[in-house]
């Protein structure tokens, strides 16, 4: 498996795929599988004897009913419903990846685990969006899709996020055309910092005020 040691040597790997539409992943410790965050609650729907679809399709309605009192959006789909609360934290069945190869070594190096990191590629084929992706049903999908929303909020924009979607969902991603880097984690720290000297720093990532003071916190008291 092929090692990713400098911001340089990743931009190499971006230039062989020579195109657009490839799309990326970053894991901060290189154990965590390509689960969407709604499956990672199989053993304890099991244990606690619970639906997890159920309780998944509940935590919708839900959300669908009381986000308009935090965020002045209107969506117009459950795929975009689905795509706000996973971008603000709720466990769904969509997973993250973005357009943006920087974006996704960020969030590898985001936190040292001391742990070696991960960064995965995907060329795709097969994408939904626009009118593509509303005739679908994200819950009966028989196949796994690219899934590629409105950028509905800043975090979704500045992060140029992009879903894949599957139908089984406490299940790894299987695709062909994924490939995975391995990041060793004596060159987290460096790689962190060479994407700062890029301007790839964390009021990038996060468009609002938690952003900026992170990008503070790290640059003026733990990055040095």
């Amino acid at each position: 498996m092929q090692k990713i040691e400098s911001v340089a040597e990743f931009l190499g790997v971006v230039d062989k795929f020579g195109k657009r539409g490839v799309l990326y992943r970053g894991h901060t410790k290189e154990s965590y599988k390509l689960i969407p965050s709604i499956g990672r609650y199989r053993n304890k729907s099991i244990e606690r004897g619970f639906d997890l679809e159920k309780k998944e399709k509940n935590s919708l309605s839900i959300f669908e009913a009381e986000y308009k009192q935090y965020i002045d959006v209107t969506l117009k789909t459950k795929w975009e419903l689905i795509a706000l609360a996973q971008h603000h934290g709720l466990p769904t069945r969509l997973l993250d990846w973005t357009l943006s190869p920087l974006v996704a070594l960020y969030f590898a190096v985001e936190k040292n685990m001391d742990e070696d990191a991960a960064l995965f590629c995907l060329q795709h084929e097969e994408w939904l969006y626009g009118d593509n992706a509303f005739k679908n049903d994200p819950f009966t999908i028989a196949r796994p899709i690219v899934y590629m929303p409105d950028h509905i909020t800043p975090r979704l924009r500045a992060q140029q996020g992009v879903f894949t979607v599957q139908p089984n969902i406490d299940s790894e991603l299987s695709l062909l055309n994924i490939e995975k880097y391995i990041i060793p984690k004596e060159k987290i720290n460096d790689i962190k910092w060479q994407l700062f000297t890029y301007g790839i720093t964390p009021k990038i990532i996060y468009p609002d005020v938690d952003g900026l003071c992170a990008d503070l916190k790290w640059s003026q008291l733990e990055g040095f």
